[in-house]
């Protein structure tokens, strides 16, 4: 059964960054074999998935636009099932972190607490998407005029600041996303453990942390940031993976157990632990 938790009542710690990642890596490497139990199903499923790519997005290439839509429609589906299939995987590593002696809830299971945890996933998404449009129309009525008025003829002048400025307000964007929504995500681990935690209790749990919680997303990312770059970099004018390869999200599942761990610790850190310590609920 759910249960209703509130934010904390006093001032959270202070939340260690390489702390927090180190503490994923350790919780992966001593625990590497219950891990690869629980990757099993979604293994499968991408190598299952990986074998019928050719002949299901044969089109991706062509030059045909509605061939081509139909394929990248196929590669959109084939990612939303295997996301989907990690969600049991998410949610039993969340459990295993923060709910050590329930060890019966340590596999791979679908239940309702998985249905919950994709709900909190979806409205996670449409919020951050919702936010990034709102952003970037706001960019768009201050670059455009700028962009106009530097224009001659229709063409667009030589403009060398303009990507330096573009790519600044995308930084300015990221961070904005990270400061004001990144709290959403510790909504996760507690539908993962059946705590219900809403979008104001866990703005509240992470003040004061927020540069904190973006530098534990950043450095939890990165390996699969760089290990992406690697394998879509053209060598020879190829790339190692094309855009619509199915292992390109193999760096995404082999780094998963670091990237739940972080929100689960930083759950732990930031909501369980101060709830504790005034009496609340305990996770």
């Amino acid at each position: 059964m759910t249960e209703e938790i509130s934010a904390p009542k006093r001032p959270a710690q202070k939340l260690a960054v390489w702390g927090t990642v180190g503490e994923a890596y350790a919780v992966w490497f001593a625990n590497l074999g219950l891990w690869l139990k629980l990757s099993i199903v979604p293994v499968v499923i991408l190598i299952g998935l990986k074998a019928i790519a050719p002949s299901a997005m044969s089109d991706a290439n062509s030059a045909d636009a509605g061939a081509a839509g139909a394929a990248a429609a196929v590669f959109m589906l084939f990612a939303v099932i295997v996301y989907l299939s990690e969600i049991p995987l998410a949610t039993a590593w969340h459990r295993f972190i923060l709910t050590h002696g329930d060890t019966t809830s340590h596999r791979y299971l679908v239940g309702r607490r998985e249905w919950r945890y994709l709900l909190k996933a979806l409205l996670i998404t449409l919020v951050i998407l919702l936010v990034s449009l709102v952003i970037g129309l706001l960019m768009g009525a201050v670059l455009i005029p700028v962009i106009l008025a530097g224009t001659e003829g229709g063409a667009v002048a030589n403009l060398p600041w303009l990507g330096a400025a573009t790519g600044f307000f995308t930084l300015l964007v990221y961070a904005a996303l990270g400061y004001f929504l990144g709290h959403l995500f510790l909504m996760l681990p507690g539908a993962a453990i059946g705590r219900q935690i809403s979008m104001k209790d866990t703005r509240a749990a992470v003040r004061g942390n927020e540069w904190r919680l973006i530098g534990v997303y950043i450095v939890a990312l990165l390996p699969i940031w760089i290990v992406g770059t690697i394998l879509t970099w053209p060598v020879d004018g190829t790339p190692v993976l094309s855009a619509n390869d199915m292992l390109g999200h193999v760096p995404a599942l082999f780094f998963a157990p670091v990237i739940v761990g972080v929100v689960s610790v930083s759950y732990r850190e930031l909501v369980q632990k101060p709830e504790a310590a005034v009496g609340g609920i305990g996770g």
